[in-house]
């Protein structure tokens, strides 16, 4: 598994077992915390090199490119609103199936 933080390689982890999970947390990869904020998290079930993540990482999907798993572009609430009570986000692959 390997993490990206816009097309730069910054975490690797090997022999991790097949995705799985019903819920994911963001900002845990392995024994790395996150602390900042997220404007969008992709999820591809392909490998994806740093060059590919790089030319997209600027630019909405659509929600449903090939080997696109999840994709949360977090566009609930309102801009410039107290939208601290949305806890959940809404995966835009759901809206194209």
């Amino acid at each position: 598994m390997k993490l990206y933080k816009d097309g730069a390689l910054v975490g690797t982890k090997s022999g991790v077992a097949s995705y799985v999970e019903t819920q994911q947390n963001l900002s845990f990869f392995f024994d790395n915390f996150f602390s900042g904020q997220m404007d969008e998290v992709r999820l591809w079930s392909s490998v994806r090199t740093g060059t590919e993540i790089a030319a997209t990482k600027d630019c909405e999907l659509s929600g449903d490119e090939p080997f696109l798993t999840a994709y949360y572009n977090f566009n609930q609430g309102s801009a410039g609103a107290d939208n601290s009570a949305i806890t959940q986000l809404n995966d835009v692959q759901d809206k194209c199936t």
